[in-house]
Formats: structure tokens, C-alpha cells, sequence
């Protein structure tokens, strides 16, 4: 700026004989007004270029710090791809391990029950040998044990039934007694006479059906019985 005021500007001092200072500052145009436009045309073209400099170094920066970033981030990809491919691998080598000891333990397992299985069956047929007579001797008591239950079971049944129809015989010469005692009684009178046999029919009736019901449940009972235990024989 003071450079250009200069060219601008022309001091002329001027002193007379008389000894009066005159003193007159006149601007120079022309020659002076085309520098400063071309100087300050200069320095808007040097402001340009720094500008696009600036930029180009900002753009050159910015080229820089993302080629950093893909170059980082292609790493990352490549680091994190290295890691699931050691995992798979680690993964498979785990699942390598477990199925051949799952393999090997089965193999084992069938080894020791088979093994078990031939001394089971061999104490088996250890015990059947010797047992077979002991069985056989007891099987045979127990049959003869079963049979004389049976026996005696039968026997005390028939028993049940002569003591049965024996009672029923008394109980009916007893009401057979009643019914002559009761027409002795009624003599020549038919009304009389009519009742007593109307009585007497009333309850042989009765007693002959209550005699079949029970000997009908003593049927299904004994059925039942002999079921059961020819079931266990």
C-alpha cells in the first residue's frame, strides 16, 4: 500500500528567491493508475492460485486420509475373515474331536456289553445247571402240595352240600308236620281246609324260588372258584 502511494503520489518543494515554500502534492495518473490495476490484478491472480493450491492440497489430504480409511477398513475385512476362517477351522476340528470320541466311547460301551452280556448268560447257565434238579424236585412237591389242597377242597364241598341237603330235608318234614297240624285243626270246614292249602302252596312257592336263586349263586360262585384255581395250576 505505501508503495503504491508513492507512485501515486509526487512531492514537489519549490522555494522561491523570495525564500516562500510552496509545497504541492499533485497524484500521477495515467501510468500510475494501469500499475496498480495490474498489481492489484497480480495479486487477485495470486490469491486465486493459492486458493486452488489450498484446495488441492485439501483434496489431496482428503484423497489421503480415504485411501487410509479403505485401507484400514480392507484390512479390518481381511483380519475379521482370518478370525471366522481360525473359528470354522477350530469349530471343526472340535466337532472331529467329538464325534471320534463319541465313535470310540460307543465302541467301548458295546465292547463292555457284549462282554457282560457272555458272562451273564455263562452265570446263567451256570445257575440253570445246578438249580435244574432243585427245580424240578420242588416243582414236583408244589404240584403234590396243590393237588391235595384240591383234594381236600373237594371234599370239604361235598361235605357243604349233604350238610345243605340234609337241613333242607329236615326244614321240609318240619312245614310238611305244620301243614297236617293246621288241617287237623280246620277239620270239616272247607273254608278252613281251603286256606291252609292255599297257605301251604304260598310258601313251598316262595321257598322252592328263594331255593333256586340260591342254588343258582352257588353255581356261579363255585364256577368262579374253579377258575381261579385251575388258573394257578
Amino acid at each position: 500500500m505505501t508503495k503504491n502511494l508513492c507512485k501515486r503520489l509526487v512531492m514537489i518543494g519549490i522555494f522561491s528567491a523570495t525564500g516562500f515554500l510552496f509545497t504541492s502534492v499533485v497524484p500521477v495518473r495515467g501510468e500510475d493508475d494501469g500499475a496498480e490495476r495490474e498489481d492489484s490484478a497480480e495479486e487477485t491472480h495470486e490469491d486465486e492460485n493459492e486458493g486452488e493450491e489450498a484446495k488441492e492440497r485439501e483434496q489431496e489430504n482428503e484423497d489421503r486420509m480415504e485411501k487410509k480409511r479403505e485401507e484400514a477398513l480392507k484390512d479390518a475385512r481381511e483380519k475379521e475373515r482370518e478370525e471366522r476362517k481360525k473359528l470354522f477351522e477350530s469349530q471343526k476340528e472340535d466337532r472331529e474331536r467329538k464325534e471320534n470320541f463319541s465313535t470310540e466311547r460307543v465302541e467301548k460301551e458295546e465292547e463292555e456289553s457284549e462282554e457282560q452280556t457272555e458272562k451273564l448268560c455263562a452265570k446263567l447257565l451256570e445257575r440253570g445247571a445246578k438249580t435244574s434238579d432243585r427245580l424240578s424236585e420242588r416243582v414236583k412237591k408244589m404240584l403234590e402240595r396243590k393237588e391235595k389242597r384240591l383234594t381236600v377242597f373237594d371234599e370239604k364241598r361235598s361235605e357243604r352240600d349233604e350238610k345243605l341237603a340234609g337241613l333242607r330235608t329236615q326244614r321240609q318234614e318240619k312245614r310238611e308236620e305244620m301243614y297236617r297240624t293246621l288241617l287237623e285243626k280246620a277239620g270239616d270246614d272247607p273254608k278252613k281246609s281251603d286256606a291252609v292249602n292255599a297257605f301251604r302252596l304260598a310258601v313251598e312257592d316262595a321257598i322252592a324260588k328263594r331255593t333256586s336263586a340260591v342254588d343258582a349263586e352257588k353255581k356261579t360262585f363255585r364256577t368262579g372258584v374253579d377258575a381261579a384255581i385251575g388258573s394257578k395250576r
